[in-house]
């Protein structure tokens, strides 16, 4: 039985306080995401297209890529945040904030071909993920691309729930997935809410 290693990375920009009542993310607010996202996906391909280590673990020095294999090993999942700059600089995003994020697990006694059977059994994740997936639906597949609709619930302090709407493509060795988020309150999501935009890389590899 194969092991397989899941990286997730996920960046989102939304609006800060201050400018929390508009309905949508500024224009300049998008771009800067737009770029962060470009930059980031460019560096990503370049090193996959020169052969550089696949998985953000193995980017570590010896011992500490040791000692993440052990935490990974012991059931933990390793969580970091991240940042990509621009001429060795934060990239600026006006009226907004974007958090990028990896979190990195180990599954034991799986097949990658389980892994991918189970993350395209779209209509069954709020069965699979709940209490965190209210719905799931997908909404159509071409080939490797697939569309699909989720429901997503957290609470918190306050309760927030999400319709959002995921674009996924997948390549022999990532799977990338671009989400646009429409945020409500519950009940009235599909009236009232902010939107934030998201963008998120999965990467999956087997022992």
């Amino acid at each position: 039985m194969r092991k397989v290693m899941l990286a997730g990375f996920l960046a989102f920009a939304y609006v800060l306080p201050e400018s929390a009542g508009a309905a949508e993310l500024k224009q300049e607010t998008t771009e800067a995401f737009n770029q962060y996202v470009r930059i980031t996906e460019d560096r990503m391909t370049e090193g996959m297209r020169e052969g550089r280590t696949f998985l953000w673990v193995d980017t570590f020095p010896e011992l500490q890529r040791d000692k993440l294999y052990t935490q990974l090993r012991q059931g933990n999942i390793v969580i970091e945040q991240l940042e990509t700059l621009e001429n060795e600089k934060p990239i600026r995003v006006p009226n907004g904030l974007i958090h990028h994020w990896i979190a990195v697990g180990f599954v034991p006694g799986v097949t990658l071909r389980q892994v991918l059977a189970l993350m395209q059994d779209y209509d069954h994740h709020e069965g699979i993920y709940k209490p965190d997936v209210l719905r799931s639906r997908l909404l159509n597949a071409d080939g490797n691309c697939f569309k699909i609709y989720l429901r997503l619930h957290q609470k918190a302090i306050l309760t927030a729930v999400f319709n959002a709407e995921f674009d996924v493509f997948y390549f022999p060795l990532a799977i990338l997935l671009h989400a646009n988020c429409r945020v409500g309150k519950p009940g009235s999501i599909g009236r009232t809410g902010k939107t934030h935009r998201q963008r998120s890389w999965l990467s999956v590899a087997a022992e």
